[in-house]
């Protein structure tokens, strides 16, 4: 029937139904956003053992009318031979949230005409926007992308930046001054730089 039978008081909270509210109600009333046709697929495949959980993402719906977006895991559990699904739903509110400022930030710095890159505690980039490829003589940043910074610089450089700049950087958090850099086809420019350390 996809009732509920219990629901803990963490969910009851969430969704501002009593658990006697709730045994009335079926999840799919609880996720609007849903496709009923093909979350009872899915369900006919977790209780078949084809799937050994489902997960997806959707809005909850509260008593009040209003919604929130949860990350939700069925799995199959029987309780003395019954079959019973236990949902594990997960607020994702702040997730969403900083999703979307990331989003925003993207584009912002997709759209700068200043060079920008973001890289890892390797050093291997994880974003570059399109201004920064270029003046390295890149058409595509995604060729860059999975590569170490070291691939824009010479050996003596990448020395000189490892014993005079890194340190630096470590201890103030931001360091800003010149480097020797190269381009895609070898040759050698100095550029402007500004390192921050998240």
């Amino acid at each position: 029937s996809l009732r509920f039978e219990y629901a803990s008081a963490g969910a009851q909270r969430n969704c501002g139904y009593a658990l006697e509210e709730l045994r009335n109600l079926t999840a799919a009333q609880l996720q609007p956003s849903l496709n009923a046709a093909e979350f009872r697929e899915a369900i006919k495949l977790l209780l078949s053992g084809a799937q050994p959980f489902i997960d997806f993402e959707s809005e909850c719906l509260r008593k009040n009318g209003t919604s929130y977006p949860v990350h939700a895991r069925l799995q199959l559990w029987r309780d003395e031979g019954h079959p019973v699904i236990m949902a594990v739903a997960t607020d994702i509110t702040q997730r969403r949230q900083y999703e979307a400022r990331l989003r925003s930030k993207h584009a912002a710095m997709e759209g700068a005409i200043d060079g920008m890159a973001i890289l890892d505690g390797d050093g291997i980039f994880h974003f570059m926007n399109s201004a920064h490829a270029r003046i390295f003589g890149y058409d595509d940043p995604k060729v860059l992308i999975g590569k170490s910074w070291k691939e824009l610089y010479s050996e003596q450089e990448i020395e000189r930046i490892q014993r005079e700049i890194f340190p630096l950087l470590s201890r103030e958090k931001y360091w800003t001054g010149e480097a020797r850099a190269q381009r895609r086809d070898g040759t050698a420019f100095d550029e402007g730089l500004s390192l921050t350390l998240l």
